[in-house]
């Protein structure tokens, strides 16, 4: 009974602060202001291809500052008396509603961050990196583990729209070598000092690669981000499922189960807290893979409207996959990577 409160609470704040806010917020971001500083400013045609996938994402991190990692700070840090008052002034909900709290966040991130490569994190490296390997549509989990039978579609799909268009726009590899604006991107995207994003490509070396990187960023903001977010509110709202606070350590030996409850996990407020939250990050999205208008007039819209066709051919084998599944097999059905659903960016 202790493990099954422990746990599932230390895998809820795993995935929140982690799998969630870690490798998809955190990560798209300073991808976000290279593009800005090197291609917007420019007008580069990449940016065009790539701002949809960008869209409201960075005002998130700054909201997300002000409350999921709110603190306080004190003018002179010497001073027990100022230091204290901004403790207490201190509202970061990480704090409030997690067992983790802030800091201890903050620590998980930087060994995620050591050991990050931008190309293990696509869709293929990721499994693969849980053992998923080979032909993966002849996996036997495949027809159970529905993230990898619909990750996969939607990640051929968005590897194909981002190899036509780096056709559309380059002919030859030596075109693509000889975009100056394209390599000061990859450059600042690559740097230590600036968007720091290890394992990325600089200088762009080819089409392919370039394609590759196109591919990963936009499965990071769209599919990965999805399936990650989405399922949140039916399998955390109820916490007793999944306590995302544990507010004191449970000696088993000397503490009763009624103690525990009583002491250790989520309060009544907290419960309440992360209910309203989550419901409010699962909110449909009104900007999905589907829905890119602003492509229409684009040189690029070509590959767009194949994209799109092939995504809704997508969402219809999931639709009729999920009107087949048995009642008894599922709580509910699995629809986070329906492209019709899945927002282009990262915006809630």
């Amino acid at each position: 009974t202790y493990a099954k409160m422990v746990v599932p609470s230390a895998d809820e704040n795993v995935h929140e602060w982690l799998s969630h806010l870690g490798k998809t917020h955190l990560t798209i971001e300073p991808q976000i202001v290279a593009a800005w500083n090197q291609l917007k400013s420019v007008n580069h045609d990449l940016y065009d291809f790539l701002s949809p996938h960008y869209q409201d994402t960075l005002f998130l991190s700054w909201a997300a500052r002000l409350t999921l990692l709110y603190y306080a700070t004190p003018e002179d840090w010497s001073d027990p008396a100022q230091v204290a008052e901004a403790a207490a002034a201190s509202t970061s909900v990480a704090d409030a509603e997690f067992a983790v709290g802030a800091a201890k966040f903050l620590q998980v991130l930087l060994g995620y961050w050591t050991d990050y490569s931008f190309f293990d994190y696509g869709f293929e490296a990721e499994l693969a990196k849980r053992g998923f390997t080979g032909d993966l549509e002849k996996d036997p989990l495949y027809e159970k583990y529905l993230y990898l039978q619909d990750g996969l579609k939607l990640w051929k799909a968005i590897g194909q729209y981002a190899s036509d268009y780096v056709d559309s726009q380059y002919a030859t590899d030596l075109d693509l070598k000889n975009d100056a604006i394209l390599q000061k991107w990859a450059s600042e995207v690559a740097d230590p000092g600036r968007a720091n994003i290890k394992g990325f490509p600089s200088p762009m070396p080819d089409k392919a690669t370039l394609a590759k990187c196109l591919q990963t960023t936009i499965w990071t903001t769209s599919g990965l981000h999805s399936a990650v977010n989405f399922p949140q509110f039916d399998f955390m709202a109820y916490q007793p499922n999944r306590p995302s606070a544990f507010l004191q350590p449970i000696d088993k030996a000397s503490e009763s189960l009624q103690w525990a409850f009583d002491n250790a996990v989520s309060t009544n407020a907290i419960a309440s807290g992360i209910a309203q939250t989550i419901w409010l990050l699962t909110l449909p999205s009104d900007h999905t893979l589907v829905d890119l208008t602003e492509h229409s007039d684009k040189p690029f819209a070509g590959a767009y409207e194949k994209f799109k066709k092939n995504l809704l051919d997508i969402s219809n084998q999931i639709k009729l996959r999920n009107d087949k599944l048995p009642e008894n097999d599922v709580p509910f059905k699995y629809t986070y990577l329906d492209p019709t659903f899945v927002p282009a960016s990262i915006d809630i």
